[in-house]
């Protein structure tokens, strides 16, 4: 009796997690990418039992919770991140190694092997589109969005060590020596007011007091061909502070205990409020009364926030988070020319993570 009870237990263990199989192609959010599909590679070559045995991996019953326990392992005994995409920082801060996810935390150190020429190109790409802008009546500003561990480098485990110029400074140093380029580097103001606790400590992304010096940094190259642009300076804001308890990297490597990390709010001191028409991150747009510059922002992640903070210096900002939203098949730089005819707007903004820099040749 005894030995079929344990022959019960054994093959339920076995068909509970086919039995409770997900079947829906939901995204896997923590694991910032899409559950597998059959055939969803479009690769022949691959075998169908490679693409069934990627499919239940993603869907098989308890897996969540699986993945959790796991990850609860490392943390709570080990101490160590579950994942090689994720570090635990000093200071309580979560680093980003963007292992597969463009350039990553080799750069840190300088070691990110890179071709000059996709260098150039790029700087080449940035120099046309806004003489093209220019012949068409909009005015141009771009920026790269640094990495947490760019303005935080003491956060760094020193294993990743020790930092050094990388792409970014290889960009600004490029794009410097073309005159009249309008791209600018956040860095400075950024490091000035690093003091103030400018990124999230369980995310990858500024927070709204980092969001908001990019975009004052931003808006005073710009505001002599557009003098319309209202201001954003720092003591146009009440900062009040409140408490979240996740992050996109708190979420990958599973911390679902409260964090309670304290992050500045920013409240307007005169005048609404500036607030999304529709709250989509991924395409945000915000209209204000009285009616000034329209703004396009074309960005990814980090433009979500940086968004809610132009929005206060123009009386419409749409942001278009183009490497999410660009249908496929089409070029990237191809789907910016479309947008900016669709909006026709007085100033083009275009932002880029400092991770994925080049991640797209024009």
């Amino acid at each position: 009796m005894i030995a079929w009870i344990r022959i019960a237990v054994f093959l339920g263990a076995l068909i509970a997690p086919l039995l409770a199989l997900h079947l829906r192609d939901d995204a896997l959010a923590n694991e910032k990418r899409n559950a597998a599909t059959l055939g969803s590679t479009g690769d022949a070559t691959i075998p169908l039992a490679t693409q069934i045995d990627a499919y239940v991996r993603d869907r098989f019953g308890l897996r969540p919770t699986l993945i959790a326990l796991h990850r609860r392992l490392f943390l709570g005994l080990l101490h160590e991140s579950p994942t090689d995409r994720v570090v635990l920082g000093h200071g309580g801060h979560l680093v980003y190694t963007a292992r597969d996810d463009g350039i990553d935390i080799t750069d840190f150190a300088g070691r990110w092997p890179y071709d000059p020429a996709t260098i150039a190109s790029w700087v080449a790409w940035q120099r046309d589109f806004q003489t093209r802008l220019a012949a068409q009546g909009h005015a141009y500003v771009m920026t790269v969005a640094p990495n947490k561990q760019t303005i935080y480098p003491e956060i760094v485990p020193a294993r990743f060590g020790p930092h050094t110029a990388g792409m970014i400074d290889a960009f600004f140093a490029a794009a410097s020596a073309v005159p009249d380029l309008a791209a600018v580097d956040v860095r400075p103001i950024l490091i000035e007011h690093r003091g103030e606790d400018l990124y999230f400590h369980s995310d990858s992304h500024w927070n709204p007091l980092g969001a908001l010096y990019a975009a004052q940094r931003m808006m005073d190259r710009v505001r002599p061909a557009v003098p319309g642009l209202h201001s954003l300076a720092r003591e146009n804001y009440a900062i009040s502070r409140t408490r979240i308890d996740t992050g996109d990297l708190a979420n990958m490597i599973g911390a679902y205990r409260p964090l309670g990390e304290p992050t500045p709010m920013l409240t307007r001191k005169h005048g609404p409020r500036a607030e999304p028409l529709a709250p989509n991150p991924e395409e945000l747009v915000f209209e204000e009364p009285p009616h000034g510059p329209r703004c396009l922002l074309l960005g990814d992640s980090f433009g979500a926030m940086l968004s809610r903070r132009l929005a206060d210096a123009c009386g419409r900002m749409r942001f278009v988070n183009v490497w999410r939203l660009c249908p496929k098949g089409q070029a990237l730089f191809d789907y910016v020319d479309d947008l900016v005819a669709e909006e026709s707007p007085d100033v083009v903004i275009f932002e880029v993570a400092e991770r994925y820099l080049f991640h797209v040749a024009p």
